[in-house]
């Protein structure tokens, strides 16, 4: 077996504390030593809000709202946020007292500035575009009062308010974006000292931390891409957390050494586009039924994945997403079943050409799955699904996945590894809706179901609407899930429990570190 790594640029630690939780223990706080981690890369090596991608951004900015455990968005920056009774009108009233690290206070000036910076043409993050579509007016009418005013209501903005990080208008104003991009001031826990591109990033915690003050006084990130040198490092005491591949978990495990699971599991979904304009076999629901029935999700849990998976999980739905319901089981494998729905598919017979494209890539973020997809071709050949794995470049396959109708995307597999969300509704947009991006839905129903669940003031009422829109979504199977996988940090000796932030990314969650004890 190839062995597969862990970016952990996205995801997110298991521990138990809540966000309440870090603001009560941030008094008893007082920095010491260094903290030293190990990542794979850097990725986009800006602080920027402005680029998604941006590695160090939950380092050093702080958002206005984020989630609790239980999904729902409460506040960060913003202390509070009410919305109209008619859903068009956000009220946020801004934490008094919190901080940019150079000194200034945050108020309604910074959280204007942002968002004009935010839906700007230069602006490249994603969570723009939906601010920007529902935009109508906004004001300031206090220091610490932000109003938002959009054009129709949509309650479920809360999710990009959560990826909205207030930056800094005077200091940005007076200095220059370009010296803001070089020497980036926000609110975090951490406060940028030097950046060696390519090498390594030096932080300084913020002492006495509105929310959270580190428990180590200073964090080194290192780049280190090979995982040899990783976990040489860490055995050696020369690095205090890094990924590691599940192969090497289960051994390190063995060996004693400190594990960290994440909180958000990674999931491969398997995405089934245009099933509505082929001919060919994905065009039949029971052909796609198949597909799910004859793959064996806890044998991989087990042995693939070496037992830090188990099955479940879909397209960026986790037990830990909103409106998650418990009744929600992955297909159990049932191989006999899969012959007999392809038997009453008239599959192969009915199809000129009975052969399934399955794509297979190699992303950063999952560089196992050319082998997994191996695996799942191996369980539908076993019930007669005949298929032929495509190999494509990571950015060839997104450029026709995120490209609705797009040639070559048609009645194909597209394998694509998601992560658990605490709120993932507009994930489910545009997967799952005609007006999404990735040309697999095209349900007049689920397009009801979402348009009602994307208005709906009440919250009991827009869970079961989400509940109801999830069940039949998974009823038409145009995206399956496979299993939830746990990926794992390796850990030193002298890191102790994570106070983690169940919505930030892990470099947020270096804040929560403590010393071992």
């Amino acid at each position: 077996m190839k062995k597969f790594f862990l970016i952990p640029l996205i995801v997110l630690f298991v521990v138990g504390l809540s966000f309440n939780g870090w603001a009560q223990s941030k008094s008893k706080i007082v920095p010491s030593g260094t903290l030293r981690v190990s990542m794979v890369n850097f990725g986009s090596e800006t602080f920027d809000p402005l680029i998604l991608n941006a590695v160090w951004l939950d380092i050093i900015h702080n958002t206005a709202l984020t989630f609790t455990p239980q999904g729902e968005a409460t506040g960060r920056v913003a202390e509070s946020y009410s919305l109209s009774p008619d859903g068009k009108t956000w009220t946020f009233k801004i934490r008094k007292g919190v901080k940019f690290h150079n000194g200034d206070e945050v108020t309604s000036a910074d959280f204007m500035f942002t968002f004009e910076r935010f839906i700007s043409p230069e602006s490249k993050n994603p969570w723009a575009n939906g601010l920007r579509r529902a935009f109508d007016r906004m004001e300031a009418p206090d220091a610490y009062t932000w109003v938002f005013h959009t054009k129709a209501p949509e309650p479920f903005l809360t999710a990009s308010f959560a990826n909205f990080h207030i930056t800094p208008k005077n200091y940005i104003q007076k200095n220059g974006v370009d010296h803001f991009r070089k020497n980036p001031v926000g609110t975090g826990s951490w406060k940028f000292v030097k950046l060696i591109s390519g090498t390594s990033l030096e932080l300084e915690a913020v002492k006495d931390h509105w929310l959270l003050t580190p428990a180590f006084e200073k964090c080194i990130i290192d780049l280190v891409p090979e995982e040899a040198t990783r976990i040489a490092k860490l055995k050696r005491g020369e690095t205090d957390i890094a990924p590691v591949s599940l192969d090497r978990a289960a051994e390190l495990k063995r060996e004693g050494l400190g594990l960290q699971p994440m909180v958000l599991p990674s999931i491969p979904a398997l995405a089934f586009p245009g099933t509505w304009l082929t001919k060919g076999p994905m065009s039949e629901l029971k052909v796609r039924q198949a597909l799910s029935f004859a793959i064996n999700r806890q044998e991989i849990a087990n042995t693939f994945f070496r037992g830090f998976a188990k099955p479940g999980g879909t397209w960026f739905l986790s037990e830990s997403t909103w409106g998650w319901d418990p009744a929600w089981k992955p297909d159990p494998f049932d191989p006999n079943k899969a012959k007999e729905l392809l038997k009453e598919a008239g599959y192969p017979g009915k199809f000129q050409d009975p052969v399934i494209k399955v794509y297979s890539n190699a992303p950063a973020v999952a560089p196992w799955l050319p082998d997994f997809m191996q695996i799942l071709a191996g369980y539908w050949e076993a019930v007669g699904i005949k298929t032929k794995i495509e190999p494509v470049d990571w950015a060839q396959l997104n450029s026709m996945f995120f490209v609705r109708g797009s040639e070559g995307i048609v009645g194909t597999v597209v394998p694509y590894v998601t992560t658990g969300q605490p709120n993932n509704v507009y994930h489910c947009q545009n997967l799952y809706t005609s007006k999404g991006i990735h040309s697999t839905g095209n349900d007049p129903k689920l397009d009801a179901l979402f348009n009602k669940l994307l208005v709906e003031l009440d919250r009991d009422k827009a869970k079961a609407l989400y509940r109801e829109f999830q069940e039949y979504g998974r009823s038409i199977y145009i995206v399956i899930g496979t299993v939830q996988i746990f990926d794992q940090l390796g850990l030193s000796p002298k890191v102790g429990e994570f106070a983690a932030d169940l919505h930030r990314s892990f470099q947020h969650s270096l804040a929560g570190i403590q010393h071992k004890k």
